[in-house]
């Protein structure tokens, strides 16, 4: 049985090492020494101690099957009267093994078989003083290993269980976050659908009868509105795209650096010239495009509402381990008339600086606004 399975290659070695040390002290060990050790060490001796050291090898891959041979060479080496010191320890330990490595069954069987066997052995020793402390010594003796193997046993099964259970409750855990904060979406949404889209809609609705009104005698006043009531349903198809996301969690809606385009063309369609230049010749992730879509999306936003600028640009550039984005204008840069506190830029540094970047906003040296983030290509 032992033979068709390899044993580790740890245990072989400690089982060789073992083994030499075993023999040498069998061969040191003279007749005499001890009370049991009644015959010097022959070819017998060495090979008996080979059986109950070298089954070491053996002991995680069969701790039963490698105990039995190590057991009987260990009660027959001490009946003929040799030196079994280090071989008896070999057998020590592996009966540990064993019972660390099995059944909580085999484990007591265990405990019984080595009380017997060593009580028993030293009950039929010549000149045994045989009485209720030296039997009870001798079978605590033999029960022992199996008692700290099982024990050892015991103690990892514990482990487990304790990691499990931790692992459980940190599952559960997750699953209560990631429940809470999907409810925290659905409420947003319902809020946003219910405040911002009802206004949105509503300047959409009038922006088409002030178009009716004016039945396009005043052209200027008709392509105003219409950019009003476009912009505004574009609001809401937009609005209405960020609800979903907030209630399912997909997140493959989220606008990328192909829809900048479109973003340019409104923004001009507002009065505000726009140029950009797009240097990317690699693959930027899903989550880097939203992030840079809304960062010009809201520069040109303020553009709009704060700068009075001639022009703005954006510069968008693909650098080593970073996507760098940039929006200037040559406006004058001064505050808007006041109004209750804006949450834009700190969005937008929220935003880069969640994905590991950094954002810059201020005037540059050729005078209007800059804003720039840098964003790592990693994130």
């Amino acid at each position: 049985m032992i033979g068709f399975r390899a044993p580790h290659r740890k245990d072989l070695l400690a089982a060789l090492a073992v083994t030499v040390l075993a023999v040498v002290t069998l061969l040191l060990e003279p007749v005499g020494s001890g009370a049991d050790v009644t015959r010097a060490a022959d070819a017998a001796a060495v090979l008996l101690t080979l059986g109950m050291v070298l089954p070491l090898a053996w002991r995680r891959r069969h701790p039963v099957g490698s105990l039995l041979p190590a057991g009987v060479c260990a009660v027959v080496a001490f009946h003929l009267g040799y030196a079994a010191t280090v071989g008896v320890l070999a057998v020590w330990l592996a009966t540990g093994s064993a019972a660390a490595l099995s059944s909580r069954r085999t484990a007591l069987a265990l405990m019984l078989l080595g009380a017997v066997a060593v009580a028993g052995s030293v009950a039929l020793l010549p000149g045994t003083d045989v009485t209720v402390l030296v039997m009870l010594g001798a079978a605590t003796t033999g029960l022992l290993p199996a008692v700290v193997g099982d024990a050892l046993r015991t103690q990892r099964a514990l482990t487990h269980e304790v990691r499990e259970h931790a692992r459980r409750v940190e599952e559960l855990r997750d699953a209560d976050v990631l429940r809470a904060r999907a409810e925290e979406r659905v409420e947003i949404a319902r809020d946003v659908h219910d405040g911002v889209g009802h206004h949105l809609g509503a300047i959409t609705l009038q922006a088409a009868a002030a178009g009716a009104i004016d039945n396009g005698s005043q052209p200027q006043v008709t392509e105003v509105l219409d950019t009003i009531r476009r912009l505004s349903a574009d609001a809401l198809d937009e609005i209405g795209e960020l609800l979903t996301t907030l209630r399912t969690g997909d997140t493959s809606r989220s606008p990328g650096l192909t829809d900048l385009d479109g973003l340019y063309a409104a923004v001009r369609s507002a009065g505000v010239p726009v140029t950009h230049e797009h240097r990317i010749a690699v693959a930027v992730p899903s989550a880097l495009q939203a992030c840079a879509f809304r960062v010009v999306q809201e520069a040109l936003t303020n553009v709009g509402r704060h700068a009075m600028p001639a022009a703005a640009r954006v510069d968008i550039e693909a650098v080593p381990h970073h996507l760098v984005i940039t929006v200037e204008d040559d406006g004058r840069g001064r505050p808007a008339p006041p109004r209750p506190a804006r949450h834009g830029l700190l969005g937008m540094r929220e935003r880069v600086v969640r994905l590991g970047g950094e954002l810059d906003a201020g005037p540059h040296a050729r005078g209007g606004w800059r804003i720039q983030a840098r964003l790592p290509l990693t994130a």
